[in-house]
């Protein structure tokens, strides 16, 4: 209303694109994206988190100006934390690290569950989990549950860069249960592919970061309905193809240095700020 009065001279929005949080085709997810599409026709520009919001966007309506940002952190800390680290903490091969605050919908318990599959191929697999928060205390419950395996190191949150970065360079694969935001350009930072679930209807709503994560380039996306049984398989394969596991490793520095510079990410908000001030 305020910009068909001529109240508001310039308008853009920053989205991810679509609704992310809902099941993709579902009716809430439609009604949802029928509303921010409508709002999006209105803006001189949106700016979109990661190309996929872009993409998106283009391909239902071609003619809303967008930009992609590639929301990021600044890898700058994570990167200088793994050149002054003094150590790598790796207690076996190959070690599985998950970090970031333990909800319910990070649905960490399914970390045992993949793992023990894992480690059925390969039993000298690690898990460590670094992480706090209201399921703390049901992680180590199932933990002790399952026989307390000391192949498991449950820690609690480490906020820190220079305290975790020894954990990251310890460890081969970043794996999430659950949905993944900023944390995926986290262990990328690092080097270190990640493993997640695609969204879908068993509820893997992930962040638009989840963009990141890119078959054979970043990681491995394996379909939500497959559960910890293809999670596993997925982890297994990569580690039974060691060449093309490290192959996989080699292609994320560039791709991280192309995609989730801090720098990129600001000009990309210089281009935004250009079009309304044009």
């Amino acid at each position: 209303m305020a910009r068909h009065v001529g109240r508001l001279n310039r308008l853009a929005f920053h989205t991810h694109g679509p609704n992310l949080a809902r099941k993709p085709g579902s009716v809430l997810a439609c009604l949802s994206d029928n509303v921010r599409l409508r709002l999006f026709k209105e803006a001189d520009v949106v700016a979109t988190y990661t190309e996929a919001g872009k993409n998106w966007i283009s391909s239902v309506d071609p003619s809303i100006p967008t930009v992609t940002i590639e929301n990021t952190i600044d890898i700058a800390g994570p990167r200088n934390a793994a050149a002054n680290a003094q150590n790598a903490y790796r207690f076996g091969w190959p070690q599985m690290l998950f970090c970031g605050r333990l909800t319910k919908e990070r649905n960490a318990l399914l970390l045992f569950d993949v793992f023990a599959k894992v480690a059925e191929r390969y039993p000298d697999a690690r898990l460590v989990v670094i992480g706090g928060g209201e399921e703390a205390n049901s992680l180590q419950q199932e933990w002790r549950n399952r026989g307390g395996d000391g192949r498991i190191s449950l820690l609690e949150g480490i906020y820190e860069e220079n305290l975790l970065a020894p954990w990251f360079l310890g460890s081969d694969i970043f794996v999430l249960p659950g949905p993944g935001g900023l944390s995926i350009n986290h262990a990328l930072a690092y080097g270190i592919p990640v493993v997640a679930f695609e969204s879908g209807p068993r509820g893997a709503f992930h962040g638009p970061e989840i963009a990141y994560v890119v078959d054979n380039e970043t990681g491995r996306l394996v379909a939500s309905e497959s559960g910890a049984s293809g999670m596993a398989s997925a982890i297994v394969e990569l580690f039974d193809d060691q060449p093309g596991f490290e192959r996989l490793k080699q292609r994320i520095p560039s791709f991280v240095n192309e995609k989730l510079q801090i720098e990129t990410m600001v000009q990309n908000f210089r281009a935004v700020n250009e079009v309304l001030h044009s």
